[in-house]
C-alpha cells in the first residue's frame, strides 16, 4: 500500500495532473478498503477484459434467472442487487 501511495504522490506532481491523481487515489482507496475484509474478489478488471467479463457474468446470471421462472421486474431487481453487491455503485 505504501508503494501505491508513493506512486500516486510522485507520478502526478503537477497541478494539470490533478484528475489523474484523484483517479489513482480512488483506485488505491478501493484496494485499501478491500484488503482488510478479504473482499478482494470484489476488485474487478478494468478495460476491455473487465467489460467482457462483466457482460458475460451478467448475461449468464440473467439466463439463470429466466430459466427458473422469474418475471421481468424481479429479474431487473435481482440484477441491480447483484451489480451493487459485486461491482459497487460507481
Amino acid at each position: 500500500m505504501s508503494t501505491l501511495k508513493n506512486y500516486v504522490d510522485q507520478a502526478f506532481p503537477n497541478e494539470w495532473q490533478q484528475r489523474e491523481r484523484k483517479y489513482a487515489e480512488k483506485l488505491r482507496n478501493i484496494i485499501r478498503n478491500a484488503l482488510p475484509d478479504w473482499n478482494t474478489h470484489l476488485l474487478i478488471l478494468r478495460g476491455e477484459e473487465g467489460r467482457v467479463e462483466y457482460a458475460e457474468n451478467m448475461a449468464s446470471y440473467e439466463k439463470r434467472l429466466r430459466a427458473i421462472g422469474h418475471d421481468e421486474e424481479s429479474i431487473l431487481n435481482l440484477m441491480t442487487k447483484k451489480i451493487i453487491l459485486n461491482y459497487g455503485t460507481n
